[in-house]
This record gives C-alpha cells, sequence and structure tokens, in this order.
C-alpha cells in the first residue's frame, strides 16, 4: 500500500514533469509510487523487495524522484524523466580512484511510452541512494555555523576528482570554443566581460597545465548530501552535463554554498571567508605533496580558472546557425546571475591567491572593466605581428583582412574566425615552426569553395592535418 503522506511533497513550480507530459500510467502520484517499487525490483540485483516508495522532498526542474524502501534494508533512487539522461559523467566521475562512494551508480531501467499518445514518452533512471540530508536541510535546521566543517569536508572529497596531470584536449574541446565566441559577442549583457575572457585566452597554454579534475556542472546545496551528525559530505548527486576540466574551473560554486544567491541579491553569513577558507584548506589536505605545492606555484592562474568558471555559469546562453554565442532571453531558463551577482562573484580571490591578510572579495571594485575595445584592438595588432611572421605558410593574408577590423564587423562575415594555440609536443615535425608564432588560424565553418580549398590545402603542409581538426 502506498502512505497518502507520502503526497506531501513540495512540488518544484518550474518542473517540467507533470501530469500531462507523462504517459497515462504515470499520470497520479499513486501510480508513479507504484510503478517506482516496481522498477526497484527490478534494479535490485541481490534480489531484494521493495516495500515502501515516498517522494523526495524536493524535487527538481527535469525529474521526479522517488525513495523505495528495500527489505533488506538498502534504499534506491528512481527518477521519471522526459529525455534520456547522458550517464556518461556519472561514469567518469565514479571512474576517479576514490570518488566512486561519492557518486551515484546510475542506469537506465525502461523506456514507457503511452500507446494512445506516442509524444507521451518517460525515461525511468535508477541508483543506489546515499545516506544523508541534503547540505540545504542541515543548514536550514542547524544554523550556518557548521558551515566551514561543511566546506572543510566537500573540499577533501572534490580532491579526490584527480584524472590527470595536463588539460590539453580539455582546454581545446571546451575551454576555447566558448571564450573564443564570447570576445566577439554582440549581446549587452555579456561585453562587459569581454576583457576577462580575453586575460583568460591569454593564459589558456598555463591553463592547460594545470591537473584535469572532473567538474561538477550544478554543485550547489541541494546538489550535497552530508552526514547531519558528523557534518561530513557523503556524496554528491546530479551529474549530468559534468565535465572533465582544468582544476578550478568547477570550483567557483564554493560561494554559492558557503554563501547564498537570492533573488540576485548576494547574501553571505558572518562566517564566509572562514568557510571559503575551510573548503580550500580541504583540497590541500586531500591532495598528495606535490599537488599542494603544484596550487601554491599555480595560484594566479587557478585563480583565472576559477573566474572562468563564474563566467560560464553565469550565463543561459547558446549558439546560433553561424557558431555566434547569444543569451537564452525566455522567463524559464533566465539565469538570475546576469547583471546580478556575477560581477560580484567574478571579483572572488582565491586563498592561495590573496594570501592570509586579504578578504575573498574587495572592498571597491569597479565594472565592467575600462578601456574594453581599446584592449582588444591592441590584442589583435599583437596577433597580427605573430601572424606576420608566419605569412609564407598561408595562401591568403588572413591577418591583414582581421586588421583594422572592428571585432564587431567580423560577425557580419560568412564564417567565424577560430585562435587555438599551437599545443604541439617538442618532438614533432613542427616544433621549430612552433616557435616562430603562437597561433594557427582556422576557419570554421568554411562556407565557400575557395576558402574550403585553402584549408585543405594548409593541412597537407608540412603541419599534421590533426592540429586542424574543427572545434566542437
Amino acid at each position: 500500500m502506498v502512505r497518502e503522506e507520502v503526497f506531501n511533497v513540495e512540488d518544484n513550480p518550474y518542473s517540467r514533469v507533470t501530469p500531462e507530459h507523462l504517459p497515462e500510467c504515470l499520470n497520479s502520484k499513486t501510480k508513479q509510487l507504484e510503478l517506482a517499487k516496481a522498477m526497484a525490483n527490478v534494479f535490485s540485483e541481490q534480489g531484494a523487495k521493495a516495500t515502501d516508495a515516498t517522494f523526495c522532498k524536493h524535487q527538481g526542474v527535469d525529474s521526479k524522484t522517488v525513495f523505495v524502501s528495500m527489505n533488506e534494508g538498502s534504499d534506491i533512487v528512481i527518477q521519471f524523466r522526459l529525455r534520456s539522461l547522458d550517464t556518461t559523467p556519472f561514469e567518469r566521475a565514479r571512474s576517479c580512484p576514490g570518488f566512486d562512494q561519492y557518486v551515484p551508480n546510475i542506469r537506465l531501467v525502461a523506456v514507457i511510452t503511452d500507446p494512445r499518445d506516442l509524444a507521451k514518452k518517460s525515461w525511468i533512471y535508477a541508483s543506489n541512494r546515499i545516506v544523508g540530508k541534503t547540505w540545504t536541510q542541515v543548514v536550514q535546521e542547524q544554523g550556518v555555523h557548521i558551515l566551514p566543517k561543511l566546506c572543510n569536508s566537500l573540499g577533501r572529497v572534490l580532491a579526490k576528482g584527480y584524472i590527470q596531470d595536463k588539460s590539453h584536449e580539455a582546454v581545446v574541446r571546451k575551454v576555447l570554443p566558448f571564450l573564443i565566441p564570447f570576445l566577439f559577442t554582440l549581446e549587452p549583457e555579456m561585453k562587459p566581460y569581454r576583457s576577462l575572457a580575453m586575460e583568460i585566452l591569454r593564459h589558456q597554454d598555463k591553463i592547460s597545465e594545470l591537473p584535469l579534475f572532473m567538474a561538477h556542472a550544478d554543485l550547489w546545496a541541494g546538489n550535497l548530501i552530508v552526514n547531519p551528525d558528523t557534518h561530513e559530505v557523503m556524496g554528491i548527486v546530479d551529474w549530468e552535463d559534468s565535465f572533465p576540466l582544468p582544476f578550478g574551473i568547477g570550483l567557483h560554486r564554493i560561494q554559492m554554498v558557503a554563501g547564498e544567491d537570492f533573488n540576485s541579491n548576494w547574501q553571505i553569513p558572518n562566517n564566509f571567508e572562514e568557510s571559503e577558507r575551510a573548503f580550500w584548506a580541504g583540497i590541500m589536505e586531500g591532495s598528495p605533496e606535490h599537488r599542494q605545492k603544484e596550487f601554491q606555484e599555480k595560484a594566479h592562474i587557478i585563480d583565472l580558472a576559477v573566474k572562468m568558471g563564474a563566467l560560464t555559469a553565469g550565463f543561459v546562453y547558446q549558439y546560433d546557425d553561424k557558431g555566434h554565442l547569444t543569451l537564452k532571453r525566455d522567463s524559464e531558463t533566465g539565469s538570475p546571475l546576469v547583471n546580478g551577482t556575477l560581477p560580484f562573484l567574478l571579483s572572488y580571490e582565491i586563498p592561495f591567491r590573496r594570501g592570509s591578510e586579504k578578504g575573498p572579495y574587495p572592498e571597491e571594485f569597479e565594472w565592467p572593466f575600462e578601456g574594453d575595445e581599446q584592449r582588444q584592438y591592441k590584442w589583435i595588432c599583437e596577433l597580427h605581428e605573430e601572424l606576420g611572421a608566419a605569412g609564407n605558410l598561408f595562401d591568403w593574408d588572413i591577418s591583414d583582412m582581421v586588421l583594422g577590423t572592428r571585432l564587431e564587423d567580423l560577425l557580419a562575415l560568412d564564417f567565424s574566425v577560430i585562435l587555438m594555440q599551437c599545443l604541439s609536443p617538442s618532438s614533432s615535425p613542427i616544433s621549430e615552426l612552433s616557435k616562430s608564432f603562437s597561433y594557427y588560424v582556422m576557419m570554421q565553418p568554411c562556407r565557400t569553395p575557395a576558402l574550403h580549398m585553402h584549408l585543405c590545402h594548409l593541412s597537407t603542409l608540412s603541419t599534421p592535418p590533426t592540429l586542424f581538426r574543427p572545434l566542437k
């Protein structure tokens, strides 16, 4: 039997998982709970049987979550979704040594389609339940005085997300495809931050030298499961859309768990600095000695990486058919950070960088950066000089076309100019070539036959074609 009190849950007003979008067999809470128990029986590898089912108190936007109790004492989490879930990020995170106990083991158990309306479909996923309460619940029940201990534990857990020593591929696949279109955006909300994007782009080679870590894409208090008695982090849920990134990019959200964004107003408790310092101390405590030393030596670059993370999370964006970065402006996906807390979040400085005397935020800061257009134009001129030194390699003088062209005017062209730093190993045939200039120029997409022929011809020279692969 299903107990009536399990219906006393807080339905998310923004939830997309509503009865009218679900198959008929799932269009009521009673049906959802009964089917959840059946799916838990399928998921159980020990032959355990479901005895009870209750809705999760705090529901998400894209899923309806049910906790199912099994007769051998364990709990299984069942989620009903309107679209398929990429479980690859969960698998990546669980592959990190010592990290698997903090990441749910999730898998697809069924896909249900309404025979009367084929448009109504639900993907059903099951995972083990990480025992504990959400960070949000524990802080609400016990008070903000426990935040430093929670943050320290979180730092020690995230330190286990190490994958490898360098981040070259992640920079090419994830960092550059965001930064370069951002530099050329015409969106008024984004334009004030283009100078910061340019500053990060200048240091992309050093960012690629940072260790690669699994970065959670939505690290907020509702996704952190903690032990309410010991204040230790027991697990992190909702890993979808997460990706391996250079160390620091996924850690900007420590500000969001040690403080709070409320209607675009940044609110921080009195012990905020103690909490965020405890977090970074936890990172150090959970890292081997050689990595601790690296973090200290690369404090400036890690600080830029943290700002990069805040910048990407500060906007709900998309790419148009020409590859230009544009904002999603509908109310459903609007970001509360835009023109709100983002400037303040970007002024944050990590303890490794600021030392023991300064606070996490400056007493006064000016925003946006001054001289944005002038700085970008100067950078284009510098790039022109670098490309000029290698002009004999190109069948066309791309640098002359870029020089003197306003950034806004570049968007009117029928292709995007992509700048990619040479990441070739020193032993490659082009090692001597790479010393003469820093960037290759790619055109993506190539919309005219002439440009396409030039690009193909260029890739058949002494440079390996793999260095000219498109950025996806």
